[in-house]
């Protein structure tokens, strides 16, 4: 017996069993509840309303000498020691109801999806949290107006994202149709506008007055005054500003929290015209040597400040005259937009540019070729334009000619000019600034 002792008393895995410190007496009568009986059933399982039950080392000790008295084998009282601890354990980690365990693992294992079934546990844990952090920031970019999910889609999904934009461009129009048809009005505006058609409506107005009377004149001209108006219309619905309820993005190149009213609209205004205006310097410098080399000259720092100063002039001129270039400009800046802006800023320097550099450093170079060749004009001849400057009741600065640009030797920028201009006796003047009026008879448009 002496060596079965020293089996059963010997360090167990867990310090859960302590045989050394506790009394190891086999009288059980004080663990009995008063509404228990100390009658033993003949039951093989726990029994309904069974209590007062002894667990883990608690146990272990009450059956211990019991234990050894009994004629187990060591091994034996090994096992039944180790059962009681694991017992006791199981009991601890189920809070004594192991019917909610199993239930728990039951609805535990319907997270693992085809392909995860000899995951381990904390493996799984893992999967299923990134999952939940993703759909998080998938929600939250979504709040923000889900410019980061657009991307993936376009990079990962593109054939899908071409089929979702046409049903969510649906749903827009019957959602808010007043913000499909700003978007619907920008389209067809910018589509117009890269065709030409004001510079055509321009056109038109120019030469209209003046085709010979003829039957049903006057219908053609109230078609093409209905044809403008619709033309205006849908610019005015272009430039419409509509407001947003999703905050910019930083992943977007959004400048957020800058906004602090007036003050800040400014300063963030000059930064970013400071960096935006880089790309069009660069393509004015460019434009300019272009020309320059193709006409075999070498401009003087002189004539290269004239040309910079009379390509700035023009250039933000027809900026300022387009209104939905700067009302578009303006919805970036307050919404903090700044990849737009400078995206929009280099695009319009693209296709303005060329033109006005190359117009003003040939005039340079052929200021240069012809100075001292011309001889002074002889006696007078009446201005056409008048020599004081006035405004008109929007503040825009306005000269008055005597008669249409074609007939004072003037010529219309067509690039600047509005439909139904000409139509009320207004030009915008290649190279000058000012809007240009002249009193219209009303025999032209009769």
């Amino acid at each position: 017996m002496a060596d079965d002792a020293a089996v059963l008393d010997a360090p167990v895995e867990s310090s859960a069993i302590d045989t050394g410190s506790v009394d190891t007496s086999t009288d059980t009568s004080s663990v009995t509840d008063a509404g228990t009986t100390d009658a033993i059933d003949s039951g093989d399982t726990p029994q309904s309303g069974e209590t007062g039950h002894l667990r883990g080392a608690e146990l272990y000790r009450a059956v211990k000498d019991k234990l050894k008295a009994s004629g187990l084998t060591p091994a034996e009282q090994r096992s039944l020691r180790n059962a009681i601890h694991i017992a006791a354990k199981a009991d601890e980690a189920t809070g004594g109801d192991l019917n909610r365990f199993t239930a728990e693992r039951e609805a535990y294992q319907q997270l693992v999806r085809e392909g995860e079934e000899s995951l381990p546990t904390e493996d799984l844990i893992q999967t299923v949290k990134a999952d939940r952090d993703q759909l998080a920031g998938i929600i939250a970019d979504i709040q923000a107006g889900a410019p980061r999910l657009l991307q993936e889609m376009v990079e990962d999904n593109p054939e899908s994202f071409k089929s979702l934009v046409p049903q969510a461009m649906d749903r827009l129009a019957e959602l808010d149709n007043d913000r499909f048809s700003n978007y619907i009005a920008r389209s067809a505006v910018s589509f117009m506008n890269a065709q030409g058609i004001p510079v055509e409506f321009a056109v038109l107005d120019e030469f209209l007055p003046s085709i010979p009377d003829f039957p049903g004149k006057n219908r053609v001209i109230q078609a093409l005054q209905k044809v403008y108006k619709a033309f205006n219309s849908l610019e005015t619905l272009a430039s419409k500003q509509i407001s947003t309820t999703s905050k910019p993005a930083a992943e977007n190149g959004a400048d957020v929290g800058q906004n602090n009213g007036d003050a800040g609209l400014s300063d963030r205004l000059e930064a970013w015209n400071a960096r935006a205006g880089k790309p069009n310097e660069e393509l004015n410098v460019s434009e300019m040597n272009r020309v320059a080399s193709t006409r075999k000259v070498t401009l003087t720092d002189a004539e290269k400040k004239q040309i910079r100063a009379s390509v700035a002039e023009e250039f933000n001129s027809r900026l300022a005259a387009n209104r939905q270039y700067g009302q578009t400009m303006q919805g970036y800046l307050k919404s903090g937009n700044r990849r737009e802006y400078e995206k929009r800023a280099a695009a319009e320097g693209q296709k303005l540019l060329p033109s006005i550099v190359a117009r003003h450093t040939n005039a340079v170079i052929d200021k240069r070729t012809t100075a001292g060749t011309t001889k002074p004009a002889t006696g007078t001849t009446k201005p056409a334009i008048s020599s004081q400057p006035v405004k008109d009741g929007s503040g825009n600065l306005v000269q008055w000619i005597s008669g249409p640009p074609k007939s004072v030797g003037l010529q219309v920028d067509h690039n600047r000019q509005r439909p139904g201009m000409m139509a009320r006796g207004e030009a915008y003047i290649v190279g000058q600034k000012a809007v240009h009026k002249w009193k219209v008879k009303t025999a032209m448009m009769a």
